[in-house]
């Protein structure tokens, strides 16, 4: 009912029944964390979505493209009784804000109700109308659906008595990629480095190789490790 904050505390994905602001200066803060954090914020509402004089920001990186709504709602609690999202002006020279991207099935997306502005940044799509009223300002930046990353575990290695350890070289050429190895029979051994793109292995293995973009996607590659037998001077 005015001057509250809800903060969304990292990328993930958040249910709710039904978001209303009735009063002044409410704000939605998205926190990502670190600029280097995947994921993004996944926001699915049941019912309508209506925000009085709102504010909306991040902080810790991220990108509006990282936001997507998803509200199921036909506007049947809302002011107007059709738009699943509603969004007043602000008021007194103080702009209105929302970002993300926003896909409503099921109702009319209306933004800049009242007489002061509103800035959005994202992308809105319904399968009904869309009205954007006086004063009101949309930056095009819309939600970046999952796009593989690049993954390369690099070339077999062989493990021998004269090296017992060896050092993969897995890469991406995506930017902000993170890396995780694991193994396939559960018989290889990471000595350092499983979180990196160049661990240091001891024993056979098929590695598997996933990286992670910062858009939370995936990709995977193998590359085998080998150990070939040593033959000890016992023998003249």
């Amino acid at each position: 009912n005015g001057n509250k904050t809800i903060t969304l505390s990292g990328p993930g994905v958040y249910v709710f029944n039904s978001i209303k602001s009735t009063g002044n200066s409410c704000s939605f803060v998205f926190d990502f964390k670190t600029p280097a954090t995947p994921g993004n914020f996944l926001i699915y509402v049941w019912r309508d979505v209506e925000l009085t004089n709102s504010q909306a920001s991040m902080i810790n990186g991220g990108s509006e493209s990282r936001i997507y709504w998803e509200i199921q709602g036909n506007g049947s609690t809302n002011s107007d009784l059709s738009s699943s999202l509603y969004i007043q002006n602000g008021s007194n020279g103080n702009p209105s804000a929302f970002i993300g991207s926003v896909w409503a099935p099921n109702g009319n997306i209306t933004i800049g109700a009242g007489t002061s502005a509103c800035n959005v940044k994202g992308a809105l799509w319904s399968n009904k109308q869309i009205n954007i009223n006086n004063a009101v300002s949309v930056t095009y930046a819309p939600f970046i659906f999952c796009t593989a990353p690049n993954a390369n575990a690099g070339p077999d290695k062989s493990l021998t008595c004269d090296f017992p350890t060896t050092t993969l070289n897995g890469s991406s050429s995506t930017p902000g990629a993170t890396f995780n190895w694991t193994t396939v029979n559960g018989t290889g051994i990471f000595v350092s480095g499983a979180n990196t793109a160049t661990p240091v292995v001891s024993a056979p293995d098929k590695y598997v190789l996933t990286v992670t973009g910062l858009g939370g996607c995936t990709a995977t590659d193998t590359v085998l490790v080998t150990d070939i037998p040593c033959i000890l001077p016992y023998y003249p």
